[in-house]
């Protein structure tokens, strides 16, 4: 197959530019202009400086159709190439995105910029000729300043020719595949947005806003948004504003945020005044629902002018366990049940969306990995493991009718599989399940490790041994293909969770496991470095059960943690379902003793398939 690295360059300004705007708002805007390009064919690079007839004439030269497109930050590229010029290669790369799991544990703050991954690497510096491009169109160049602009455009896409050259050989070839899919998911998107919908809910939004903060009796949102206005105005009510320590610069703070619950408790302060205030706080400070309505609906607008698709942007490995994350200023892995944006999200005329979700995976690798019998066999034999759980909670036989006492033994089951302490449990309980007591919460985990007493020796094992055997560079076979080695764990498709730096310091009268990561020094320990080693196998199953799909023809429109969500012909849709169903359930051949289960539903929107 032949390698094509590609690099454009473009028209920006202050107002109009990536920074600004997505990169569908900002492809598809009438402003876009292509000034330059470069493509490395195996190794040569040729460049070139046109009209857009006359670039997409030199474009269609080369051998698409039987390549592999490479570029850094590929959903940029790949929507120029694809959208405005209507070329579509065989397959896609992103180097900034195979970066991820090799290089970002080791850069700075975990940057992956095509500059900090060639200094990771050694190659020659990137170049600075773009920030003298600022404002320009292409008639604005010289002769002299666009000879510059094309050897910086030439050695931007020869650095991300040689990154994929170094990146090839340490990928599995499922990992190649699925960064293609990645790809592919934005750039040849199948997924509509219903505007109706976005703009419906942003009224409400505002609206209920704008009410909050009159009934407080206040005409300027900054004193809400100021941490120290907003103590003064508490104290000006006589209630003394919580605080906290900051668990990142170990200094005291207000404890202002939603999650901390000396704060949220005064929703239910005898003076209404305020419950009013807080009210108002928790709106105000809470903008991202706002924000993501807004961006949603600018994304609509472009569609709507230009009759593309939604187009959907995910980052290959964005965490640490290699599973995927938010890309593009559009978070699609953190859309609210029910929520308008999962509404909003809706399949094309006489089409259907169809999401299958693997069920409970984490817990059930868990299980496995601890070797706790009794858990596995519940699942195996398809028992309602959350209400048998929560039995033993409440000494009596609760099933789906009792929703309060289920509710809390799914989140124990879901939850406390990691090492989760009582005080959390407690704050995540209380949101749902308000007359929850600490010392219930303390009951609950006590019960869940000693019913589970092999999950809690995971945990002690992982917390010595295991470290330990990272620390030391000692190959330590953990079973299921998986093993240790100087500093990292070799997972089951040979890709690796890493640790670097690990080692022991001295906490006070406690000696903890510390990596540095991301160029930030992090704590590690037993319960933490199993919920790692878990989501990380999750990846994997979820990922193995897409690219199965993939070499079948059927190409995911979007993926959420462990489920997979496709647009189908009507008339294919309980076909697919079942093909789904059973794609996802079969059996794992590196853990064939786990006991795997999913749900496959569909809908008009992407909230109605869950």
């Amino acid at each position: 197959m032949d390698i094509l690295a590609i690099d454009f360059e473009s028209f920006y300004s202050s107002e109009y530019s990536l920074t600004k705007m997505t990169t569908q708002e900002y492809v598809l805007s009438p402003y876009f202009q292509c000034i330059c390009v470069t493509v490395v064919w195996n190794k040569m690079p040729l460049r070139f400086t046109g009209t857009h007839q006359e670039t997409k004439e030199w474009l269609n030269r080369f051998p698409w159709d039987k390549a592999i497109a490479v570029a850094h930050n590929a959903m940029f590229d790949a929507a120029i190439l694809e959208w405005v010029f209507d070329i579509h290669p065989k397959m896609w790369h992103c180097t900034m995105m195979s970066s991820r799991p090799i290089c970002v544990p080791f850069t700075p703050r975990g940057r992956s910029s095509l500059a900090i991954v060639a200094d990771y690497y050694n190659l020659p510096a990137k170049g600075t000729a773009v920030v003298r491009a600022f404002g320009m169109r292409r008639h604005d160049f010289s002769t002299a300043q666009m000879k510059e602009y094309l050897e910086y455009c030439e050695h931007d896409a020869w650095l991300s020719d040689q990154i994929f050259r170094k990146h090839f050989p340490q990928l599995p070839k499922q990992e190649h595949k699925l960064i293609d899919a990645t790809i592919k998911k934005f750039c040849r998107p199948v997924l509509e947005l219903d505007a109706e919908v976005v703009q419906t809910r942003l009224a409400i939004v505002e609206q209920e806003k704008a009410e909050v903060l009159a009934a407080c009796g206040l005409h300027n949102r900054d004193l809400l948004m100021s941490n120290d206005q907003f103590a003064a105005a508490l104290t000006m009510f006589g209630v003394v504003p919580p605080t906290k320590i900051s668990p990142r610069t170990g200094k005291e703070t207000y404890a202002f945020a939603k999650v901390d619950l000396a704060f949220k408790g005064l929703l239910e302060h005898e003076d209404s005044r305020v419950q009013l205030l807080v009210a108002a706080r928790l709106k105000h400070k809470s903008t991202i629902e706002e924000t993501r309505l807004k961006r949603f609906l600018d994304v609509s607008h472009v569609m709507d002018r230009t009759g593309n698709k939604f187009g959907v942007p995910l980052l290959y490995c964005a965490a640490h366990t290699h599973r995927f994350g938010g890309w593009d200023k559009l978070n699609l892995q953190n859309l609210g049940r029910g929520s308008a944006l999962r509404k909003s999200i809706v399949a094309p005329h006489r089409k259907k969306i169809v999401a299958g979700d693997l069920s409970q995976i984490e817990a059930r690798i868990t299980a496995v990995l601890a070797g706790q019998l009794d858990l596995i066999e519940q699942f195996r034999s398809g028992q309602d493991v959350y209400s048998v759980f929560a039995s033993k909670l409440f000494g009596f036989t609760v099933s789906k009718a009792n929703t309060l006492e289920r509710f809390i033994g799914k989140t124990c089951i879901l939850g406390l599989g990691f090492g989760v302490a009582h005080n959390t449990l407690f704050a995540s309980l209380k949101l749902d399940a308000p007359d929850v007591t600490l010392n219930e919460c303390i009951q609950y985990v006590d019960i869940y490790r000693t019913s589970n007493h092999k999950i809690k020796e995971l945990w002690h094992k992982f917390n010595g041994e295991v470290l330990s055997a990272m620390a030391n560079g000692t190959q330590l076979d953990l079973g299921f293909n998986i093993h240790t080695e100087f500093e990292a764990i070799v997972l089951p498709n040979g890709m690796k969770l890493r640790y670097p730096d690990l080692k022991q310091v001295q906490n006070g009268q406690y000696r903890e496991w510390v990596y540095t990561y991301r160029g930030q020094e992090t704590k590690i320990y037993g319960a933490k470095l199993v919920e790692n080693l878990v989501q990380a196998l999750a990846r994997i199953i979820i990922a193995a059960a897409e690219i199965r799909l993939y070499d079948a023809g059927w190409r995911a429109a979007m993926q959420v943690h462990d489920e997979l969500i496709y647009v189908v012909d009507d008339h294919l849709v309980g076909k697919f379902s079942l093909v789904l169903e059973r794609v996802l359930t079969q059996p794992v051949p590196w853990m064939p003793n786990l006991p795997v289960a999913a749900e496959v539903a569909y809908g008009e929107t992407y909230a109605d398939a869950k």
